[in-house]
């Protein structure tokens, strides 16, 4: 990324991030993190109002419906009243599509514009998509164990505190139980975009699925969940990096992510987007995290190894091919 500000970065590709429709989004933001079933237009006014931001409900319904035009947010009109909803993987999908119209502007012009055109053409949705969402939120690096409430909130942690730190030769843990793909059809997005492109990029990444009992069954879930996600899971399993196993029978234990032996992500909630987690910082409970790491690498250690399977099978495809 440029030497340019995120602000400057975010502006560039035309998101005023001083406008009243941003500030009616950092403050959507807030409350949906409460209500991830969708806020209604009196939640949001009621808000804005306890908050001081004093504004007419045709202005606020005006905000809306520019941030609806602008992919930043989604209406649910079915029921009664109307929903309107946002997330990290919403907002992605608005700048994925600001950051492709202002390239092809730039390059339409390069001449008069080359210094811009080089400031952003590297940058990525992801990137966008944090420094929007650390802007809405406020995020600033956390120094000690806290507990983080809201699903877009423990996202933001876990990207920004984990992912981004990562350096080549670190390790990350991941132990979830197979239920957190079962999400009523919906595909992974921008953290476990994030989470393989580690792995891709020399960090070690070991990952423990944990059988549910009550979770679905139905293999096509997986496929559902993974998404568009096949190559870069393809690419971070042929990097070597990535390590999915398997316990070998349900289990009850930590739900957890950590970066090497310093910090973990404890989440405290079943919900496959949980939305409350406890930062464990070793400083701050060294107790704590040595057991959960303990625990992590024992399952791990008895565990069956997925990323063998998955290559069993592709060179079994191959060879069957190459027979016939």
């Amino acid at each position: 990324m440029s030497g340019k500000s995120s602000r400057d970065i975010i502006e560039e590709i035309g998101v005023d991030m001083g406008s009243r429709d941003m500030q009616v989004l950092k403050e959507l933001v807030d409350v949906a993190s409460r209500n991830p079933e969708g806020v209604t237009f009196s939640d949001l006014f009621g808000h804005l109002n306890d908050i001081g931001m004093k504004l007419s409900k045709v202005w606020i319904y005006k905000c809306l419906s520019r941030l609806e035009d602008e992919g930043f947010i989604n209406t649910e009109r079915i029921g009664n009243p109307r929903r309107y909803i946002t997330s990290q993987t919403i907002i992605a999908g608005a700048l994925q599509k600001k950051l492709k119209s202002r390239v092809q502007a730039l390059k339409s012009d390069r001449e008069r514009v080359s210094g811009d055109l080089e400031s952003i053409k590297d940058t990525t949705v992801e990137d966008l998509t944090m420094m929007v969402y650390n802007t809405i939120v406020g995020s600033v690096p956390i120094d000690s164990s806290t507990v983080i409430e809201g699903i877009e909130n423990v996202r933001s942690i876990l990207i920004r505190e984990f992912f981004q730190n990562a350096k080549e030769g670190d390790l990350i843990r991941v132990l979830s139980p197979t239920q957190v793909v079962d999400r009523g059809g919906e595909t992974s997005g921008v953290t476990e975009m994030e989470l393989l492109m580690k792995a891709t990029e020399g960090i070690e990444l070991r990952a423990i699925m944990v059988p549910s009992e009550v979770a679905s069954q139905d293999p096509a879930l997986i496929a559902t969940y993974i998404g568009n996600l096949k190559q870069l899971l393809m690419e971070a399993i042929l990097s070597g990096n990535l390590k999915l196993k398997s316990s070998v029978a349900p289990l009850k234990t930590y739900r957890m992510v950590s970066l090497n032996s310093d910090v973990m992500l404890l989440y405290l909630t079943h919900a496959p987007a949980s939305d409350m987690a406890a930062l464990v910082r070793r400083e701050d409970n060294p107790r704590l995290l040595d057991d959960a790491l303990n625990t992590f690498d024992r399952i791990f250690d008895e565990g069956v190894d997925i990323v063998a399977m998955i290559k069993n099978i592709v060179e079994g495809n191959e060879n069957s091919t190459a027979d016939s």
